[in-house]
């Protein structure tokens, strides 16, 4: 089973980086697709203002399932100090848990069967800035 994953976050300004894996988890070679053509599994479409991916090749009912839990995304956010994640909340505080580079709170978002990318907006995970 395939799978991906998604990053976004600061670096002198803002980053961001889409990793798919094939069934062996080995990772899969990108392309970017020719102008004026829709894009096919594997291939960034490059826009004016927008890039769009797609991982054709792992179902929605698979997405999550090599992290053991099919059909949602695993949503990882850290916190470098306690107090930072305090200051997010209450709730926030109380979940976090200490990791790598800090405190870490995860959560499973359910994944949308979309028929087209534009479909039922927003997408389950947003990073805004």
């Amino acid at each position: 089973m395939g799978g991906g994953d998604n990053g976004t976050g600061g670096n002198g300004s803002v980053y961001w980086k889409t990793t798919h894996y094939d069934d062996n988890q080995r990772k899969r070679r990108l392309k970017v697709k020719p102008a004026g053509q829709a894009h096919g599994n594997d291939e960034i479409d490059l826009d004016r203002d927008e890039a769009l991916g797609r991982d054709g090749n792992t179902a929605v009912a698979d997405v999550g399932a090599r992290l053991g839990q099919a059909g949602f995304f695993r949503v990882t956010l850290r916190y470098r100090t306690m107090q930072e994640a305090q200051q997010a909340g209450d709730w926030v505080a109380a979940n976090v848990r200490p990791g790598p580079g800090g405190f870490l709170l995860q959560v499973k978002v359910p994944v949308i069967d979309r028929k087209a990318p534009m479909d039922n907006p927003p997408f389950e995970v947003m990073v805004e800035w």
